[in-house]
Formats: C-alpha cells, structure tokens, sequence
C-alpha cells in the first residue's frame, strides 16, 4: 500500500513513520508539511533507515507525482478542512488523525463533502489497536465479568506534546487551533475506547471543567456519561496523577495494572487483572514494548481499502460525533447540568475493531 503524509508533527515522527518504514506492504511515497523543514526532517530519516522518499510542497502535488492509495493527515484540525477536501475530490483514500474538526459546523461541512465525492475517510483512533485495549474489549464481550455496569477511566498526569519548535509550540493550548483542550488532547481516545467496550454510543451527559480563559483551554474535566445502562466516569487533566483504567460488571471487575510512575493510559500496563469479590482471580500479560502507532492500525485500512465491505468503526461520521460529545461535554460543564446526546445514541451498536 502506497502511502503520503500530510503533516509532519511529533506524532508522525514518533508514531507513524516508524510503522510506515518498518512494516512489510507498506511503502511510503511522499511529504508535506506547512513548514517544509518538517518534511526535510522526516525524509531525512527515512534516508537513514535506507528509504528514499520525495518532499512535495503541496497535497495537490503529492497526489498528483507520488500516486498514494492512502494519504495519513496529521495537521492540525484548524488547517485540516481544505486539505481533505483537496484528496476527497482525487478520490484519495485518508487516515485522519483527531479530531475530526474544531466544530460541530466543520464536521457537517466535511460529511457533506464526503457524501459529494464518494471519499473513504478513517480516523486513526489508535488506542483502539493497542494490545491491552483489544485485549479488554474482548475479556468483556466473553462475558467473564458479566454484564457491564460502568468504566472508570482517569488520567489526571497527562501533558499535551509542545509540538514542534518550526510550527508553534503550545498549540495544543489554543483551542482555536486545536479544537478543545485536555479532553480532546487526551479524553477523545477515553470516549471511543467506552464506546467499543459499552457497545453503544453515549446517550446523556454531565461535568465539570477547569478553563483558562484566554485562549480557552480545559485544564481539567470531570464527566460522567451514561451508555443506555452503563456508567462512564472520565477525569483527564495535567498535573500529578494518577491513571486508572477499570471496567466494573456484575461479576467483577477488569483493571488495568499500571506502573504508579504512569500519568496517562497510553503508558503500557504490566498486566489485565481480573478480580471478583475483592479477590484476584486471574492475570494477562500484555506486550511490553509497542508504540502509539501500531501496525495493526494500517493492517486493518489496509484490508478495508483493499476488500472490506464492513463498515469501519471509526467513520468520518464516527468522527464528527466525537466532536458533538466534546462540544455538548464542555456545554454541561459551563451549565452544569446534565444534556442529552440522543443524536449520538443514533449510532448505537457500533462493530468491533
């Protein structure tokens, strides 16, 4: 699978590239970043690892020379817009990283678009191919907890990535450019890890936040959503700790073993362990060592572009409803009060990864 890059920001560096790099099928064709240093750099090490990949200054020029089959884009959401449009009308298919868009409007437009062009457009969402998530996923839906009753997720240690020196370091803190703050940076993989784990989408929610006023930007959020039956309560936030990731049923409950050092639930958990009435029942190790991105990830766009006929569950429609449960999440906390996601419950049911 031939692959562009759009964006060339640390969790390209970081994450993507080397999966891209060292993973057999998939060949990388081409990059573009708005700072073209950004590019220079990442090809520079693609060039180390033994790989020669072309800069291009433009998404039009990369679509038009390199011929990609898949086009990763990695810019920020404030920029995104134009450039997905750009590959929806070359019939490009797009792994988009979140969020979608910094609006519900934005998000409306970009389906709209979609809907015109035919575009296959996926969300990264790569929580959701990480080893220990897939793992619990599964522990639920075999039943050894029994019917699910709620999902405790804080991540009260986590601190948005500076971003690189040659855009604009802090940019995550302007929600003007990155659409919200502690609950997109870090809560946006808590609400569709819930999702997959409740087998529904959110119906009803209530929280509390801590804003800075200017540029806007939750330092903290406290919210608790109701799945039909299940409870979800959710704390992301910088500072000190801790990091907890629990699923509770009828029958026990699934904990995700983290080193106490951890600040956030993209750390590695040592084990998945299983408790019933207060006692330990049985442990699963998981793989120590994987990245934020992991091969699974393009593995699975990979077999959808070449003969799925599922539907991904993490849509460009997945996508926009993400960003209506953060805008109606950081609407309740201001109003303190709990609202409805009742378009959201629309989509209930959604398959697994």
């Amino acid at each position: 699978m031939r692959v562009g890059v759009v964006g060339c920001g640390q969790i390209v560096e970081q994450g993507h590239l080397p999966v891209l790099l060292g993973t057999p099928g998939l060949h990388l064709t081409g990059l573009v970043d708005l700072v073209p240093h950004r590019a220079l750099r990442l090809a520079g090490l693609a060039q180390t690892g033994g790989q020669s990949v072309p800069v291009f200054r433009s998404v039009a020029e990369l679509v038009d020379r390199a011929r990609p089959d898949l086009v990763l884009l990695a810019t920020p959401p404030s920029v995104r817009s134009a450039e997905l449009r750009t590959l929806g009308e070359a019939g490009v298919a797009v792994l988009c990283e979140k969020p979608l868009a910094n609006s519900v409007e934005e998000a409306d437009a970009l389906l709209s678009d979609a809907a015109r062009t035919g575009a296959k457009v996926f969300m990264t969402h790569n929580y959701a191919f990480f080893p220990e998530y897939l793992l619990l996923i599964r522990l639920v839906r075999e039943g050894h907890i029994g019917s699910l009753r709620s999902i405790l997720i804080s991540c009260l240690g986590s601190y948005p990535w500076d971003g690189v020196a040659e855009f604009r370091p802090g940019w995550r803190y302007d929600r003007t450019l990155s659409g919200g703050g502690r609950l997109v940076d870090t809560g946006w993989h808590a609400l569709y890890l819930a999702e997959l784990l409740a087998g529904r989408a959110p119906t009803e929610v209530m929280a509390t936040a801590e804003f800075d006023p200017a540029p806007p930007f939750d330092r903290e959020c406290f919210a608790h959503y109701r799945h039909g039956d299940v409870h979800v309560s959710l704390a992301v936030g910088t500072g000190h700790g801790p990091v907890a990731f629990e699923v509770r049923g009828e029958q026990g409950r699934l904990h995700l073993d983290f080193d106490p050092a951890a600040g956030d639930y993209s750390a590695v958990p040592r084990a998945v362990r299983l408790y019933r009435d207060g006692r330990p029942v049985h442990s699963w190790d998981v793989p120590r060592e994987r990245g934020m991105i992991t091969q699974g990830l393009y593995e699975e766009i990979g077999n959808r572009l070449a003969h799925g006929t599922e539907p991904y569950p993490h849509s460009l429609r997945h996508g926009r409803d993400l960003v209506a449960t953060v805008e109606t999440t950081y609407q309740a906390a201001q109003e303190r009060r709990w609202l409805s996601l009742d378009a959201r419950a629309e989509e209930a049911g959604r398959a697994a990864v």
